[in-house]
């Protein structure tokens, strides 16, 4: 046991190496009472000075990740962890596109929604991104089973919903309009829409609304005149990359100025 943990005390050590024996993976100071039979003050401290010496990580207060090696490996998958550092949360954006096979981009940031304002955290080589958006978002996940937990992912829609209104977080909108080309035959036009009314706000129906136009889908005449009603509602036009300059030609249907390139749209389709 001593070979396995170097520069800490033979308490800590002993400590390490119980939880290591049962597959404990996630410890609290609780834990370390029940393991040590000290007090909880005296449990915070071990803590503290295992986190200060490499052997463990603070996933928040009072809530602990053991490192298989001294600083060096995480013994969790950060998708495991998500769920024990808060509870209301889903994993969307360019996260849960790649877990659909939407993109073949593999971020190295987790993108999960939440409710209140929280600090990202770095996670070896990966960060945790949360994104605090408001409750009348806040819906369109589900539960899924990844290996033996269950997690919380955006559905197909959501993910889509919320790459198209927060583009930054899903590497801008030529890479949107490309996931929502390679999901077209695997989601629901009625619920994607659905979910836009939801939100009900101008730009992003004006642009969910195009993009629907240009990768072939056609929508039902209802939802289209409901998509209208909101998007008639001002003369101006919205750009459909706002982080480009405003040239470009102008959807009037959808009232969206064009302002990409018709070289650079679908370029993804002329390398098949």
């Amino acid at each position: 046991m001593n070979n396995l943990y170097k520069g800490i005390s033979d308490i800590e050590s002993s400590l390490l190496f119980s939880f290591k024996e049962i597959g404990k993976n996630i410890i609290t100071p609780e834990d370390v009472v029940a393991q040590i039979e000290c007090n909880i003050n005296h449990a915070y401290v071990i803590l503290h000075n295992l986190v200060k010496k490499g052997w463990l990580f603070r996933l928040k207060r009072g809530k602990y990740l053991v490192l298989t090696k001294n600083g060096d490996e995480f013994s969790e998958d950060p998708l495991n962890i998500i769920s024990e550092i808060i509870k209301d949360y889903y994993i969307s954006y360019i996260s849960a596109l790649n877990f659909y096979g939407f993109t073949e981009q593999v971020p190295a940031t987790i993108f999960v929604n939440v409710t209140k304002r929280m600090k990202s955290i770095n996670y070896g080589a990966q960060q945790i991104k949360f994104i605090s958006i408001g409750k009348k978002k806040f819906f369109g996940y589900e539960e899924i089973n990844y290996g033996k937990i269950k997690i919380k992912m955006a559905d197909k829609e959501k993910a889509l919903i919320d790459s198209l209104d927060k583009s930054e977080f899903n590497g801008g909108i030529l890479e949107i309009i490309k996931c929502f080309d390679n999901a077209k035959k695997n989601i629901e036009i009625n619920k994607i829409v659905n979910y836009g009314l939801i939100i009900k706000e101008r730009a992003l129906l004006r642009r969910l609304g195009l993009i629907l136009d240009l990768i072939g889908l056609k929508l039902p005449m209802e939802l289209e005149n409901k998509m209208m009603e909101i998007v008639k509602q001002v003369r101006y036009y919205t750009l459909l990359d706002p982080m480009r300059d405003s040239k470009g030609t102008l959807n009037k249907k959808w009232m969206i100025k064009i302002n990409i390139p018709k070289s650079e749209l679908f370029y993804w389709r002329k390398r098949i």
